[in-house]
């Protein structure tokens, strides 16, 4: 049986990255649990360069970016939430 406490959703926005803009870089990512309780909200400096911020569509802006955390440290955040 599934516990209530073993239940989130997740959600993750995009920026683009490569000489078009085409390839996806994670900018910011969203966890919350069952009753909608914020769990995790990071905005995450993707690797390699951004080369368009899609803030229409991501709401992500460069200032958001500047200090951001290191995709590699949020990717271990992240696991370590859901793999509980």
């Amino acid at each position: 049986m599934v516990e209530t406490s073993d239940i989130v959703a997740l959600d993750c926005e995009m920026v683009g990255m490569g000489p078009f803009g085409t390839e996806n870089g994670l900018a910011r990512c969203s966890i919350v649990d069952y009753y909608g309780n914020v769990v995790y909200d990071q905005f995450i400096r993707p690797e390699g360069v951004i080369t368009a911020f899609r803030t229409s569509v991501s709401g992500v802006r460069p200032v958001d970016i500047e200090g951001a955390m290191p995709f590699r440290v949020a990717r271990e955040q992240v696991r370590g939430i859901t793999n509980q």
